[in-house]
């Protein structure tokens, strides 16, 4: 699992779905701007994330999701 020196982070990949630790979804860049799309099946959650391109480093949307997307948890019951 990781990120490719050419590609984007994912576990897995298939039929234009990236899984990254259990969340499906697609990243991407754009002239001008980053995103991220996960969806949660056994939660039914959403996580989107887009930016202006131009920071320093790699990914920063994927870089957010793997710092944020730990910290969901669903409320009991």
């Amino acid at each position: 699992a990781g990120s490719q020196p050419d590609g984007p982070y994912y576990d897995l990949y298939g039929l234009g779905i990236g899984s990254i630790n259990g969340w499906l979804g697609h990243t991407g860049e754009r002239p001008g701007y980053q995103s991220l799309v996960m969806y949660d099946p056994a939660n039914d959650w959403n996580i989107v994330i887009t930016l202006n391109s131009g920071f320093p480093g790699g990914h920063l949307p994927t870089e957010l999701f793997l710092e944020i997307s730990p910290l969901i948890i669903p409320e009991p019951g």
